[in-house]
């Protein structure tokens, strides 16, 4: 399955952790998607939403503040000063 892990991190803990299929975020110059074997990259994130496929089919939107995300290795670390759960759509 083309699956990659994502870590949440904020100030209080960790906020979402697990295997994802894929990712939109909030950077700084746009939204940008992430997938499965995504080159290494850092970059600043702005206030928005994050979205995130679960394996199963499932989405799932944060709302998050600032902060950075980090991909590396089929790894994301989100690390954002906030993390609100929006819902979960089918």
């Amino acid at each position: 399955m083309n699956t990659f892990h994502l870590s949440v991190i904020t100030p209080a803990g960790t906020a979402y952790e697990g295997g994802i299929v894929s990712l939109v975020a909030p950077a700084d110059k746009g939204y940008l998607g992430v997938l499965r074997n995504h080159a290494p990259m850092l970059t600043l994130l702005q206030p928005g939403k994050l979205s995130i496929r679960e394996t199963a089919g499932q989405e799932i939107v944060f709302d998050i503040g600032a902060g950075y995300l980090q991909v590396e290795n089929n790894r994301v670390t989100v690390l954002t000063e906030r993390v609100d759960k929006e819902g979960r759509t089918e």
